[in-house]
């Protein structure tokens, strides 16, 4: 049985869906919190290196399909900083100054 509830956290309404008795916590709403831009914080949160080590906790312990071998290539990918030039890590690092001015700038994504 699926049953939809709704919390207001600081004005941001958090959905909770409980089925068969388990609450799960919409992480879309809960990333509203911290910005507009909940894909981007989503995206931030799932690159963290605890959240993958978590994730493939909880894969293991709940997932009767779960391949830890096949997750072992996630663990491992490492950040892209590690395996770059010189000259990339200085077009990331303008790369990720223009993105801040043009979302400073409220200018969209498309």
């Amino acid at each position: 049985m699926k049953k939809t509830n709704e919390l207001d956290i600081k004005g941001t309404v958090v959905r909770v869906v409980k089925i068969n008795g388990v609450d799960f916590v919409c992480l879309t709403d809960m990333a509203k919190l911290k910005s507009e831009d909940a894909q981007q914080t989503i995206s931030n949160w799932m690159r963290n290196r605890m959240t993958l080590e978590y994730l493939g906790l909880w894969e293991e312990l709940y997932s009767p399909d779960f391949k830890p071998l096949g997750f072992e290539g996630f663990r491992k990918e490492g950040n892209q900083r590690d395996y770059v030039t010189i000259n990339q890590l200085i077009c990331i690092s303008n790369m990720e100054n223009i993105n801040a001015v043009m979302i400073n700038d409220g200018i969209l994504q498309p």
